[in-house]
């Protein structure tokens, strides 16, 4: 029945068949990769399969299942008769599901989540692979090595191949020596969403059209601040930072904002929290979303504004001005984003007068070269080519291939 239920859930996102089945664990901004590769495969169908369901299961064998964290899982869980157990219903819910849909590989956007890991463990037992495309992981380029403690401790990888971003999450993986990541399993291949840019598109660039992808002063603070005394001054600077754009557009009427949100419940509340006051005032100038797509709204909009985020990579790839908070005086010598050290690339404001002076004036320090730009793209994104589904299917290919030999 549990097999069923999944079964009833999984939907097909692509309506040709084709020679490879790819089961792919849904999360948003994964979902745009996934559609990156829809478009360009030629070997593959893909399945979009519920993940969160996953968590479900899990705690009907792990007791505190709710208490777990993609840090504390492996400490706390090991060699545990909940773990056991969920293995043991594991093995007959993928016998079960198999029935219903055959399939050759698991696609996943991480390899951190709590609910995929005895998952990923029985996949592997039963030699089917499980393929991590690495979403996360893009830090300010002079922290890398200080990250190490705080993100990857604790973590274990239990998949097959894991594809990265960049050169520098490789070396970070492979130096915070997370079992499972070596040096033969772990390919950097691009962001394959970003393949999207170069194609051509019918969305029109509205040259009043400001989108600001809203970001939680906590999340960022935690690993981006090293001095705790200063998290009330960037809480203050961060939230000042989203209300400038609305004191803008209650200025100058012809001008729209869009702000996006992860789709977490704490991110909407905050951006909600702090719009709540403009709402009335702004009306149809202001709209809050979590659901649209970062690449429709980029392309839409002449002004981008963001904090350490990749949209700020995007943007960059189709030339948009680019809009940050200043957080320099509390990060002092260490960088503050992930454009660092070339800063030249995006504005960096706090004020609403100068949010003014950048849209209305055409007063912009961002101002930088071809070659400053490409060196910054070669540094976060691999290959900036369009390219990028490419290798990815090549290593999908290579998978099956060994498999088939085998």
């Amino acid at each position: 029945m549990t097999a069923f239920i999944f079964f009833v859930f999984t939907k097909a996102s692509t309506s040709k068949r084709k020679k490879f089945r790819v089961l792919y664990l849904s999360k948003p901004i994964f979902n745009q990769d996934v559609k990156a590769l829809i478009s360009n495969s030629k070997e593959f169908e893909y399945y979009f399969f519920p993940r969160l369901l996953l968590s479900t299961i899990c705690k009907l064998f792990i007791s505190n299942f709710d208490e777990l964290n993609d840090a504390n899982y492996h400490p706390l869980t090991k060699d545990s008769e909940g773990v056991i157990n969920l293995r043991n219903f594991l093995r007959k819910f993928i016998n079960a599901y198999l029935m219903l849909l055959k399939f050759d590989i698991v696609l996943a956007g991480n390899f951190v989540y709590t609910q995929q890991q005895e998952f990923f463990w029985v996949l592997k037992e039963r030699n089917i692979p499980v393929v991590v495309i690495y979403k996360e992981g893009m830090f300010p380029i002079n922290r890398y090595d200080e990250m190490i403690d705080i993100f990857y401790k604790t973590k274990e990888f239990r998949g097959e191949k894991i594809l990265l971003y960049n050169q520098k999450i490789r070396d970070t993986l492979l130096k915070a020596a997370v079992p499972g990541i070596t040096k033969e399993n772990s390919v950097v291949v691009g962001i394959p969403r970003f393949d999207n840019y170069f194609e051509k598109s019918n969305i029109k660039e509205n040259s009043h059209l400001i989108v600001l992808f809203s970001f939680e002063a906590d999340v960022k603070s935690n690993y981006l601040l090293d001095n705790p005394s200063n998290k009330a001054e960037f809480d203050k600077i961060s939230k000042k930072f989203h209300q400038i754009f609305a004191e803008f557009c209650i200025k100058n009427k012809k001008y729209k904002l869009i702000v996006k949100t992860k789709s977490t419940p704490t991110a909407i509340s905050y951006a909600n929290n702090i719009y709540q006051e403009y709402q009335e005032t702004l009306g149809n100038q202001l709209i809050i979303t979590s659901t649209k797509t970062a690449e429709k709204l980029i392309r839409s909009a002449r002004f981008i504004a963001a904090y350490s985020s990749t949209t700020l990579i995007e943007a960059l790839l189709l030339d948009k001005i680019l809009i940050c908070p200043d957080f320099r005086k509390l990060m002092k010598s260490k960088s503050q984003d992930i454009l660092y050290p070339h800063t030249s690339l995006a504005n960096y404001l706090n004020t609403a007068r100068e949010l003014e002076d950048v849209i209305v004036k055409g007063i912009s320090n961002q101002i930088y070269s071809e070659k400053t730009k490409l060196e910054f793209l070669k540094n976060m994104v691999f290959r900036a080519d369009g390219k990028v589904s490419e290798r990815v299917e090549y290593e999908l290919l290579s998978i099956m291939k060994e498999r088939n030999r085998g």
